[in-house]
């Protein structure tokens, strides 16, 4: 986990300037009887999602008509130290779940881009509920 100190402290203080929140991960490996849940709880900075209409994000959508968003999607920002320190196994992927402290939402992961930050030391998760 290669990152910049500066890049990270500036992270961190951002985390504290922004309003971070506790949002407890979890992964199910395995199949029942034998499944194991694995989770961690960490600090991560939880915004409703809102897209770059910079450009389209599905065919034949204009930049003005974005595909694929849905009310509810959240943007997770969580530093992948703080999910090591919890003996969280990275990287998040796909289908993992975030369970939100603020009202109890539990979101799945639908993308991870753990390069998008990753000189800072950060994960960016897009996460949506379950309506």
């Amino acid at each position: 986990m290669a990152n910049d100190r500066t890049m990270l402290a500036s992270y961190r203080r951002g985390f504290a300037r922004a309003g971070s929140e506790q949002v407890t991960f979890k992964r199910v490996e395995g199949f029942a009887p034998n499944a194991v849940t694995i989770t961690a709880t960490v600090s991560a900075i939880v915004r409703l999602y809102t897209p770059d209409i910079a450009e389209p994000r599905q065919l034949g959508y204009s930049s003005s008509r974005v595909g694929g968003i849905s009310e509810g999607d959240r943007l997770i920002i969580v530093m992948a130290a703080d999910l090591a320190a919890q003996k969280f196994p990275l990287p998040l992927r796909k289908n993992d779940k975030a369970i939100l402290s603020s009202n109890g939402d539990e979101l799945n992961v639908v993308a991870v881009d753990a390069s998008k930050r990753s000189a800072a030391g950060a994960i960016e998760v897009k996460a949506a509920g379950v309506a």
